[in-house]
Formats: structure tokens, sequence, C-alpha cells
């Protein structure tokens, strides 16, 4: 009877350490061998329900593992989500402020945004000791031009223009649409005989331009004002 009680006792052992469920002991009446079977049934149960309780803990940790993985995939889509919405910032930004600096009508730079650079390169070349040269530049007889073909034509003439004086600087020099009809220009680190060369080529290439105006080509001139910066730092002429 005792072996075969230990034999019992070993299988149902066995069976609760595989998690699998145990026969329980008969355990009548009150002799050491029903003591005993009592003793282990509840040791069985005790490991049972301690089983239970740490598979209900595993499921648990499963879902939250789950749940933190959800929101870590989706913390990973709104940091896209946002990456590209400031990439979309920065370049509506970049256009904006190209917008504001750029004379809409010439592509060239607005009166406020020349005046800024300008000042930034009065300042280097007073600190180098750099010369440079500043220029106006007007149409001569534009009202006749928007008189007699209408101001669309105008506007088309002075967009032809600016691409023609844009094309006739270097890309460190600037140029703006100061106000109407009127440009202005600023040449770095150029002595007043480079300027007067600069200010000639300008004045030829924009004579020498036919427009397209509707079936007619016509021609403009311009008038321009030289003023330089000389490199011993006295006042401009």
């Amino acid at each position: 009877f005792l072996e075969e009680l230990l034999q019992e006792m070993v299988e149902a052992a066995f069976r609760a350490a595989a998690g699998l469920e145990s026969r329980r002991i008969a355990a009548e009446g009150k002799g050491v061998f029903a003591l005993l079977a009592r003793a282990f049934n509840g040791l069985v149960d005790s490991l049972e329900g301690t089983r239970r309780e740490l598979g209900e803990k595993v499921a648990m940790l499963q879902w939250q593992k789950e749940a933190l993985e959800r929101h870590a995939r989706q913390l990973e889509d709104l940091q896209s989500e946002l990456y590209r919405k400031q990439v979309e910032l920065m370049e509506k930004t970049r256009i904006l402020e190209h917008m504001l600096a750029t004379d809409q009508l010439t592509g060239l730079l607005t009166r406020g945004s020349f005046t800024e650079l300008a000042r930034l390169e009065i300042r280097k070349a007073c600190l180098n000791g750099e010369p440079l040269v500043f220029g106006v530049l007007d149409f001569d007889g534009f009202k006749e031009v928007n008189d007699t073909y209408g101001h669309a034509a105008g506007d088309a003439v002075l967009a032809r223009v600016a691409k023609v004086i844009k094309g006739s600087l270097r890309d460190n020099d600037l140029v703006g649409r100061y106000g109407g009809d009127e440009f202005v220009l600023l040449v770095p680190n150029t002595e007043p005989e480079a300027g007067l060369l600069v200010a000639e080529r300008i004045r030829e290439r924009v004579e020498s331009t036919v427009i397209k105006l509707g079936s007619v080509g016509a021609r403009v001139t311009v008038s321009i004002g030289l003023a330089f910066w000389k490199t011993d730092g006295s006042p401009p002429g």
C-alpha cells in the first residue's frame, strides 16, 4: 500500500510540476497515511494555485508588453509625422522668406531686403578697406511704354530688363527693385573704373535687347548713376 501511495504521489507531483491537473490522493480516515495524503493534496493545491496566478501574471505582462509595443509604434508614427510637418513648415517658411525678400514681378530683391543686405556689404567694405560701387538705374521714357502698349507690356519690359541686369552681374552682386521703374545695384570689392565698365555693360545690353510686346519688338534704354566707396575710407563720391 505504501509503495502504491508513494507512486501515486510522485505521478501527481510530476503532473503538477508540468502544469497539468493532478489527481488528488485519497485521504480517508485519521491514520498517518491519511494525514500524509491530505498534506500532499494541500501542497498540490497550493502549487496549482501558484501556477495559475503566475499564468495570469504572465498573460498580463504579455498584454502590457503588446500595449507598449503598440504605443511605441504609434509614437514612431507621430514622430515621423512631426518630422514631416517640420520639413513642410521649414520649406513653407523658406518660400515665404523668399517671397518677402523678392519682388514678384522682376525676381529681384525688394527695396527692404536690398537695403538690409547693402548695409552688411557697406559695413564689410569699411572693416576690410574694400571698394564698392553703388548704382541707381532708371528707364528712359518708361511712361511712354505704358501709355503706348499698356501696363501689362510695361511689366513685361521690367521683368525682361531685370533679367538682363541680373545676367550682367556676379552672383555676389546685389540688385533690387527700388520702386516703379527704378532699380538699384551694389557691386562689392570693385574699383570705380571697373564699376563704370559694369554700368556700361548693363546699359549696352539693355539697349540691344529686343522685347516682344505682342507682335511688336520694342527696345528701351536706361540711365545709370553711380557712387563709389574708396579703399582709403573716404566718403562715397
